[in-house]
């Protein structure tokens, strides 16, 4: 009740699992309950969450279309980002260094606090770019570092993952 959600009970196919036991809350972890929502309520909203979610579904289908965001080096130190995402500007961007150490900073989870001064600057074209995710004042990069996955992959499958 303190979430908004009443009248929880086991889902009905957990009657069938634990068919004839009169303890049926006691034995389940799956539980369903009744609760407002507005993408239950509104029809619109579900449909076209559905519509998304199955474009978004044959995006992943074939290897060769998968979208990707990666920052690779090109001749010799040069870092660019290549963004094959629907929501891409552009296919291919150079960064500058203060965006390149603000990525590496945001590697791991960063409040916006956390930030320094110096970097704040290219945060508002990264966050447009949708190459670091701001959510609720913690900033994180979406782009992944070719190098490191060519490394892990490597390191993997000879059997020394460090």
């Amino acid at each position: 009740q303190e979430y908004g959600i009443t009248n929880v009970r086991p889902r009905p196919e957990q009657e069938l699992i634990f068919f004839g036991h009169d303890d049926l809350d006691q034995l389940t972890y799956q539980f369903t309950g009744d609760y407002e929502s507005a993408f239950l309520e509104n029809h619109d909203l579900s449909d076209s969450m559905l519509k998304e979610l199955k474009r978004w579904s044959a995006l992943w289908e074939q290897a060769s279309r998968r979208p990707m965001l990666r920052i690779f080096t090109v001749e010799g130190e040069t870092k660019a980002i290549h963004d094959t995402r629907t929501c891409a500007v552009e296919a291919v961007y150079l960064p500058s260094p203060g965006e390149l150490e603000l990525l590496e900073f945001c590697e791991r989870p960063r409040t916006r606090s956390d930030i320094p001064s110096r970097l704040l600057g290219s945060l508002s074209l990264l966050v447009e770019r949708h190459y670091i995710l701001d959510y609720e004042d913690a900033l994180i990069t979406l782009v992944t570092n070719l190098a490191i996955g060519v490394r892990l992959r490597s390191s993997l499958c000879h059997g020394s993952a460090h």
